[in-house]
């Protein structure tokens, strides 16, 4: 898995609906906060969608550090490209990567995605696995990459609702928003310190309405304001609210 986001904080109830739907069985009565004490007899689909920026792979990156005792033989993730604005990943590839990460020599990778996806669900199917799927387009492009195995959890992000996911794979959604005004200015707090929100909390909650409560938006925002340390709060609002 790529490393967690810095300052990731709230989403309480996203991801104990996450490990809910991921880890069906595994205490879902327990309060979020760390891999569950028994692993779960079979895992489910997750997927999480919502606007750009709202935070989809960060709170999927998030839960599978916070869970990676649930996995013992390993974590699987794939940025599929579907909103990137190139050419989205072929599955094939995807596969490739997956078996190659599985220890499966390339010259024993097949060809095609049929036969490809056949040796992947095979070596899956006794594993407990986390498989996350990033930035997915459609459910044709996330459906040849699911593992199946009973013992594996899924978690797919995409901005698109992928219906054909839900109605034929039994995945399950999580609708993912804008941050509120108090947990956007607490993000503005992790990335810069209290003190410089603590000086201006007006200007905070003005740059959390500036960026529509969108943890990208705030992230940049706040990047903008640790490489200007002498930048009050009210400085940068001012800049973004004449742009």
């Amino acid at each position: 898995l790529p490393r967690p986001p810095a300052g990731f904080l709230g989403r309480d109830a996203e991801l104990a609906e996450l490990t809910r739907l991921a880890l069906p069985g595994a205490g879902q009565d327990r309060p979020y906060g760390g891999a569950p004490a028994g692993l779960p007899a079979e895992g489910g689909i997750a997927l999480v969608t919502g606007p750009a920026g709202v935070g989809k792979t960060g709170l999927a990156v998030h839960w599978g550090h916070a869970y990676a005792a649930a996995f013992p033989d390993g974590r699987l993730f794939a940025d599929l490209r579907g909103f990137s604005g190139g050419e989205e990943a072929e599955p094939t590839a995807v596969l490739r990567e997956f078996l190659l990460a599985m220890g499966t020599p390339a010259d024993q990778i097949p060809p095609s995605e049929q036969a490809a996806g056949a040796l992947y669900r095979s070596l899956v199917a006794q594993r407990r696995l986390l498989v996350v799927l990033d930035n997915a387009s459609s459910s044709a492009q996330v459906r040849p990459l699911l593992p199946g195995g009973p013992h594996c959890a899924t978690l797919v992000t995409s901005r698109s609702r992928l219906d054909g996911l839900i109605a034929t794979d039994a995945a399950r959604p999580v609708r993912l928003h804008a941050l509120g005004p108090a947990d956007g200015a607490a993000l503005i707090g992790a990335l810069l310190g209290p003190d410089r929100v603590a000086e201006d909390p007006a200007a905070a909650q003005e740059l959390v309405t500036l960026c529509d409560g969108l943890p990208l938006a705030l992230r940049a925002a706040s990047a903008q304001l640790v490489a200007r340390p002498r930048w009050r709060l009210a400085r940068l609002a001012t800049a973004l609210r004449d742009e």
